[in-house]
């Protein structure tokens, strides 16, 4: 498909050289998806039998590479981001169901886990488990930043007073001398 793309003048130049070289179940799959096109009177495009080509038949390889991806990320500080890589990780791997959201609990960090695990109501769909890592990962991170700021702050002005005790011993210590 992707060496004879510019060979064909039009969509049905390239549909009809695709559609010869299917054979077997492949074959069969697009019969069945072309019935289904004329009998809603819908036309068939290009663009739409490659994209149903790709999802059909994926690369294992690739999939292998993005589950060992998934199984390396972690969460680390913005749950937004880690749930859009979780997810789009998933797409390449179709990973759904208690599998998925075993992966990913596991990414996410130890404080987060905890809370999670204390919910009223444990997520039965992935979409649900997504959302409850949300509603919790969101005020826990902005409560984590908070308090990151605020200690980054106390121990900052900390030594500041520290520094002026000092300053006002030492000078006191040359009054005296």
């Amino acid at each position: 498909m992707q060496w004879h793309r510019t060979d064909f003048e039009d969509d049905m130049d390239n549909i009809m050289w695709i559609t010869g070289v299917m054979d077997g179940k492949t074959g069969t799959r697009y019969d069945t998806r072309a019935e289904y096109m004329n009998k809603y009177f819908k036309a068939d495009e290009w663009n739409c039998i490659v994209s149903a080509i790709e999802d059909r038949f994926v690369d294992t390889q690739e999939q292998r590479t993005a589950l060992g991806k998934m199984w390396e990320l972690k969460h680390k500080g913005d749950i937004e981001s880690y749930l859009l890589d979780t997810e789009t990780l998933t797409y390449t791997i179709r990973l759904v169901g208690t599998p998925w959201r075993t992966l990913l609990r596991d990414g996410l960090s130890e404080d987060l886990q905890y809370c999670l695990s204390t919910t009223q109501r444990h997520p039965q769909t992935d979409r649900d488990c997504v959302d409850c890592v949300r509603m919790i990962g969101v005020p826990i991170a902005q409560l984590l930043m908070l308090q990151n700021k605020l200690s980054t702050k106390d121990s900052s002005s900390g030594f500041k007073k520290k520094n002026k005790k000092r300053q006002s011993q030492e000078e006191e210590d040359q009054r005296e001398n």
